[in-house]
């Protein structure tokens, strides 16, 4: 693990490249650059970023993650360090490819994040929790709704979550379908209906 606790002001940025944890304080970051955070790539997220607080990241916009990185946000950090605000910035300003997970690490602490923005702009792999206390999320089609977390993976019980699809992608739940089956729709529970509908069609 390698530990940056110090603030980083200046005209420069940062860039964070390898496979390992990475950790950031809760320091208030001033630099003006680009904050850009290379993963481990492989699929395998070795490469993990472990931000204990939203200062860090000066401008969310100047934010980028790529190749499986892996984004994990301290449960006791959630509300104050990390406040709703600053977790939907994240999801809907920063660069985030398509393999990025972001994880609430509820190892030491439960959290709860409002999830009605999440998902969406960026269409990240998966948002969940990496520990072994409780995740619940609000702003979801049914609120609130407590979502558990078994053998180090997040388990959704309703498929309507508005970040579900992510999770049932990264899990392989929906390896059967043809890839076809994912090109302009908006759900999970949409790219099924037409996925099977397209295998029935070719039988």
């Amino acid at each position: 693990t390698l530990t940056l606790s110090g603030a980083v002001s200046g005209a420069g940025g940062i860039e964070v490249n390898g496979v390992g944890t990475y950790e950031f304080g809760t320091q208030a970051n001033t630099f003006s650059g680009a904050f850009k955070f290379y993963g481990g790539g492989a699929a395998t997220y070795a490469a993990k970023l472990r931000l204990n607080s939203a200062s860090v990241i000066p401008d969310f916009t100047k934010f980028t993650v790529t190749n499986y990185g892996r984004i994990v946000i301290p449960g006791e950090a959630i509300g104050a360090a990390w406040p709703t605000a600053s977790i939907n910035a994240l999801m809907d300003k920063a660069n985030l490819s398509q393999q990025t997970v972001v994880l609430v690490d509820t190892s030491a602490a439960d959290a709860t994040v409002d999830v009605s923005k999440l998902g969406y702009a960026n269409q990240v792999n998966g948002f969940g929790n990496n520990g072994a206390g409780r995740l619940t999320f609000t702003g979801t089609s049914e609120t609130p709704r407590t979502f558990a977390n078994l053998g180090g993976r997040t388990v959704f019980d309703h498929v309507t979550c508005p970040l579900s699809g992510g999770l049932h992608i990264l899990n392989g739940d929906v390896d059967y379908l043809p890839e076809q089956a994912f090109l302009l729709v908006g759900t999970i529970e949409e790219a099924i209906e037409k996925g099977e509908k397209i295998l029935a069609e070719t039988k």
